[in-house]
């Protein structure tokens, strides 16, 4: 359970940090005037007066990673691996294959 703990935790910091990387390469040099179009070369201030407003809902990532790493931890410990069985499993059938070479000898 230690060893889940840490995973999922440092899953979550590595998002938190891709996250943060991610967001400070897309801010903009205020001394940027002009802007590439498929007209040519326009004047910023133009450009962005021309843009529709964007309506779509805007959903956070935060609250994206939050929901999978709540969704993830809730399968793992509702579904656990049963791993003793497994083994009880493998245990039997080993019985099984040797008991069945003493018998054909």
């Amino acid at each position: 359970m230690r060893r889940l703990f840490i995973t999922v935790l440092t899953v979550a910091c590595l998002c938190l940090c891709i996250n943060f990387l991610e967001s400070a390469q897309g801010e903009r040099s205020p001394a940027l005037d002009w802007v590439r179009t498929t007209d040519g070369w326009e004047r910023s201030g133009v450009v962005a007066s021309q843009q529709p407003m964007d309506t779509s809902l805007a959903v956070h990532p935060a609250l994206v990673a939050t929901l999978q790493l709540g969704m993830s931890l809730f399968f793992l410990l509702a579904f656990p691996p049963n791993v003793g069985r497994t083994a009880e499993v493998v245990a039997s059938s080993r019985l099984d294959v040797g008991s069945s070479l003493l018998v054909g000898a």
